[in-house]
C-alpha cells in the first residue's frame, strides 16, 4: 500500500491496522484492478520493514 506509513510497535498491530484501511483503499482503487482481480477476494500485498543500527544494536 504506496504511502501507508505505520510505527505499529509489533507484527499484529500492524495487521489491524492494515485491515482496518484496506476496505476504504479497494472501494477507492476499484477502477485500477482488473475483474478478475476485483472478484477473486484476494488481496497480495508486501509489508516493507525497516531495521535501524546504532552501534552493534538493533534500534
Amino acid at each position: 500500500m504506496p504511502g501507508l506509513v505505520t510505527e505499529a510497535p509489533n507484527l499484529d498491530i500492524l495487521r489491524e491496522r492494515i485491515l482496518a484501511v484496506v476496505p476504504e483503499l479497494l472501494e477507492d482503487n476499484a477502477h485500477l484492478l482488473s475483474g478478475d482481480q476485483l472478484s477473486s477476494g484476494v488481496l497480495n500485498m508486501c509489508a516493507l520493514s525497516e531495521l535501524k543500527l546504532d552501534g552493534r544494536h538493533a534500534a
